[in-house]
């Protein structure tokens, strides 16, 4: 018989369950594997080609349609010598058509992203940043005196750029190393933008300088 209070020899003690254990209080950060695989790029790249092709169109025929119902309403503004409130109403038109351009397509992105991000949110804050962004470098580039190329150029690099980071920013729980996509946004968009429309606005208005 053993004595009250002490165990047999070779008796498997019971454990003691630690609660404090740091594992036990893991939380586990959701990450989305499809977005974190190595070729991600080569997506990414896709999705901004095809948000660039919509959005020139968009953005194109929103200007199309906001000229034609300015002029048709202000005729008389039109066919007066106030230039600077007809140049004001063509501002407005073109933030007004770049902002819901970039509210849209970021929709589209957020369709191939969208167990990452919240839609409305993610959309609202690029438009506005992206706007303020291409606002702001327009007017400063065309006080500089910057040619087409290079106005384009860099009213794409620079609202890429911040349409880029606030989305990247979003992304951060999500995805491992956000900062590429920023780098695919700013890359594709400028790119496209300066060879495109950068070159064929400077041959399109190459008769209307005379040359």
């Amino acid at each position: 018989m053993y004595e009250e209070g002490q165990s047999p020899i070779g008796a498997i003690k019971p454990t003691t369950t630690e609660p404090n254990l740091p594992q036990a209080y893991q939380i586990p950060t959701m990450r989305i594997a499809a977005y974190n695989r190595p070729g991600r790029w080569r997506g990414w790249v896709g999705i901004q080609c095809l948000a660039f092709c919509l959005g020139c169109m968009l953005c194109l025929g929103l200007m199309v349609v906001g000229i034609f119902l300015f002029g048709y309403l202000t005729d008389s503004i039109i066919n007066s010598p106030n230039l600077q409130l007809l140049n004001s109403g063509l501002i407005g038109i073109l933030c007004g058509a770049v902002f819901v351009t970039i509210y849209n397509i970021s929709s589209v992105q957020a369709v191939f992203i969208k167990h990452a991000v919240k839609r409305v949110t993610w959309s609202f804050h690029s438009a506005i940043v992206g706007t303020l962004t291409f606002t702001l470098t327009a007017i400063s580039s065309l006080f500089l005196g910057a040619n087409d190329i290079l106005l384009t150029g860099l009213v794409f690099g620079a609202t890429s750029s911040a349409i880029g980071i606030i989305q990247a920013m979003k992304l951060r729980s999500s995805l491992d190393n956000a900062w590429h996509w920023a780098l695919v946004t700013v890359l594709t968009w400028t790119t496209l933008g300066t060879l495109i429309i950068g070159v064929w606005l400077m041959r399109w208005l190459q008769p209307l300088n005379g040359s």
